[in-house]
């Protein structure tokens, strides 16, 4: 086969952790060892907040995430903490986040618009099983005999 014995013994020593990484989606590229900065409780609470953020449809920029960083820093009492831009460098090639225009479908719809549409379906639908509902029982009334 072309595969030495030891490639063959380590992948079943991982086997567990490669399964994991493949059930949970994680790209082989991006695995890396993550080093201990003392400051994972900012991180992850930026993180959060970039994600709540990006959600609700508003474009990051660099400066607002050091602003947050900060403000969550000084909330847990971390005063040697600085969200420079390395730390933003490194923060963003960590968690895979890149600045993009939001473009397409995404935050385009009208919110009127969708309630509209909401209850018109409401009626289409009801229509619709109604006449569906009429035509079996002609149907099964003319074809048969109970």
């Amino acid at each position: 086969m072309g595969v030495g014995k030891t490639q063959i013994q380590t992948l079943r020593k991982r086997k567990a952790d490669i399964l994991s990484d493949f059930e949970n989606n994680m790209p082989n590229s991006s695995k890396r060892r993550r080093y201990l900065t003392g400051n994972e409780e900012v991180n992850d609470l930026t993180l959060a907040w970039c994600r709540d953020v990006t959600g609700r449809n508003i474009n990051l920029t660099g400066p607002m995430i050091q602003t947050k960083a900060i403000e969550f820093a000084q909330q847990l009492g971390k005063t040697e903490f600085n969200a420079s831009n390395g730390w933003l460098d490194s923060f963003k090639l960590r968690n895979s986040i890149s600045y993009r225009t939001m473009s397409g479908e995404r935050g385009d719809v009208n919110v009127k618009t969708v309630e509209d549409w909401k209850s018109k379906l409401k009626t289409l639908l009801l229509k619709f099983y109604i006449y569906n509902t009429l035509y079996l029982y002609n149907y099964a009334c003319k074809h048969f005999y109970f």
